[in-house]
């Protein structure tokens, strides 16, 4: 049963991308794409970007990114990262050094992205 309850709250970190907390069925709360994260277990995609970081997934293109960019990460793989528009934005994720910097996405939009 625990197997199945995980599968569901991944799906439902999926479907409710845009929120920043999901519920999975043994009713715990489960942050989505973007909220702050300590370790992979406190994301529902099972990716967490730095310890402090915040959860995001693997995408293909900026739609994969409801309220951010896909970028090619440091280990040339392509993930979420949250979208910004000053340093002042990237401070809720409690990570040192973090700041908002442009870059360009994989579908060639111009972003402001938090990173290090």
């Amino acid at each position: 049963m625990k197997r199945w309850n995980r599968t569901i709250g991944a799906l439902a970190g999926l479907w409710l991308a845009g929120c920043t907390q999901v519920v999975g069925l043994d009713h715990r709360f489960v942050p989505a794409i973007d909220a702050q994260c300590q370790s992979t277990s406190d994301c529902s995609s099972g990716v967490c970007n730095g310890n402090p970081g915040w959860c995001t997934e693997l995408c293909t293109s900026d739609t994969d990114c409801p309220s951010g960019w896909c970028i090619q990460n440091s280990n040339s793989v392509y993930s979420c990262f949250p979208g910004c528009s000053s340093s002042a934005d990237c401070d809720t994720y409690g990570v040192p050094g973090l700041s908002c910097q442009p870059t360009t996405s994989i579908d060639g939009a111009g972003a402001g992205i938090c990173t290090r």
